[in-house]
């Protein structure tokens, strides 16, 4: 009987990257991969790419319902860029305000597996968009109610970002968050 041909992880590692949405979803867990050696988002520079902002900019046209989803980037030792947004998941009955963090966790996957296969940038999910149902952005405690229950769930902490996305004063706005630290990123009108 031939004996069976087995790949150990670190072998695999060089034709599958484990990502974050892997290690969250599926629990698996990989020693090679970390960040604790990795700057946190306080010390780093956050940029978005224009597809982030033409994916959500119609979006906040639509109004009547919460919409979130994962962003994608990558990050070195200078910045976190951020280069696609998505859906949180396709849904029968839109989101309400206490279920806006919901993910359908196969679709979050998909997205992670076809933008490793497509673009070998090594992409991983890197934060968490938020939209108000009427598109504007709403400081004060809303504002906090969505960074704290964020980060109870684990979507933002010192390496991944959240994201509340908005109109102010007619411009698209994205307003960045991470434990402990406010960033104004960015007010961008196309």
């Amino acid at each position: 009987m031939p004996t069976p041909n087995v790949t150990s992880a670190r072998e695999m590692a060089g034709t599958f990257r484990l990502t974050r949405a892997h290690r969250v979803f599926l629990g698996l867990v990989d020693s090679v991969v970390g960040f604790d050696d990795a700057p946190t988002l306080s010390s780093l520079e956050v940029q978005f790419s224009r597809k982030v902002f033409l994916f959500l900019q119609p979006l906040l046209a639509t109004g009547g319902a919460w919409r979130s989803g994962p962003l994608f980037g990558t990050r070195d030792s200078s910045a976190l860029t951020v280069m696609f947004a998505a859906q949180a998941g396709y849904w029968t009955t839109p989101p309400q305000a206490d279920e806006v963090f919901r993910l359908d966790s196969a679709y979050l996957l998909g997205w992670t597996d076809a933008l490793g296969a497509a673009l070998s940038q090594g992409l991983d999910w890197v934060g968490h968009w938020v939209m108000f149902p009427d598109g504007q952005y709403h400081p004060g405690e809303e504002e906090d109610v969505l960074t704290s229950k964020a980060e109870t769930l684990g979507l933002t902490d010192r390496h991944h970002i959240l994201a509340l996305v908005g109109m102010i004063d007619g411009k698209a706005n994205i307003q960045v968050y991470y434990p402990g630290v406010y960033d104004d990123l960015a007010e961008k009108s196309e």
